[in-house]
């Protein structure tokens, strides 16, 4: 399955996902992403993650952006999005997420290191 197609088959958990972010972009916007190369896409099953990489000033960052599904799902190719990071020259990995996810299999991969703190402009 191609990429947008495995958005696309996902369109509903990704665009809950895609909202938690307080309406910096939608469906259609990562969509263009996607097709752009701008997002990966791995997917397997009922789950889907979306990454970036991100060119820093002293590193490239990993960015782990949307997700959706079973968590215990990803839990297997994890380790894979891990390494596609690393092949792109990242050095580190970060999400925002909601707490209770180092309870999870990514807190072997991802410690709590800060807050995020948002306000409206």
């Amino acid at each position: 399955m191609n990429a947008i197609a495995a958005i696309e088959a996902m369109q509903g958990p990704l665009t809950e996902a895609i909202s938690l972010m307080g309406g910096v972009t939608d469906f259609n916007g990562v969509r263009g992403d996607v097709a752009a190369g701008r997002l990966q896409v791995f997917a397997t099953g009922g789950s889907i993650l979306l990454a970036e990489v991100q060119q820093y000033r002293l590193a490239k960052v990993l960015q782990l952006c949307y997700g959706a599904g079973a968590l215990h799902e990803m839990e297997p190719w994890f380790e894979k999005v891990l390494e596609w990071g690393k092949e792109q020259g990242c050095t580190k990995v970060v999400m925002v997420g909601r707490r209770g996810w180092e309870r999870t299999f990514l807190g072997r991969y991802l410690l709590p290191k800060y807050i995020v703190m948002e306000g409206s402009l």
